[in-house]
């Protein structure tokens, strides 16, 4: 099942703090590129994560790492599977509300419940 990413005026008020919080790692990270839309990557690992409120009122995010260490994420371009977008070693993901995330991020809050 694909999340589509909403209109800025819909998304969730989490959306956005999760997002800066992936901005500051890619950028402190190295290597990352963050928010750009690569069209497929080589990467370790991948995690993709639907933020959902609904199932179609919700951005998808990519998150994927390098052997150099490096760390970058980009939101997953409407009506695309996360998984094609990359090829990883290891990979997961799942549907979590956008206000879990920001908690796990943040460390408010133990693992990411996935829906």
């Amino acid at each position: 099942m694909l999340c589509r990413p909403c209109r800025p005026a819909n998304e969730h008020p989490a959306v956005a703090a999760v997002e800066q919080i992936l901005e500051t790692a890619t950028s402190t990270g190295g290597g990352g590129a963050g928010g750009s839309n690569v069209s497929h990557l080589v990467a370790v690992d991948a995690l993709w994560i639907c933020a959902c409120i609904s199932n179609d009122d919700a951005p998808t995010w990519l998150i994927y790492d390098f052997p150099d260490g490096g760390l970058a994420w980009q939101r997953v371009p409407d009506g695309v599977e996360p998984l094609d977008l990359i090829d990883a070693r290891s990979n997961a993901g799942g549907h979590a509300d956008p206000a879990e995330v920001l908690r796990w991020l943040t460390g408010r809050r133990g693992p990411l419940v996935w829906r």
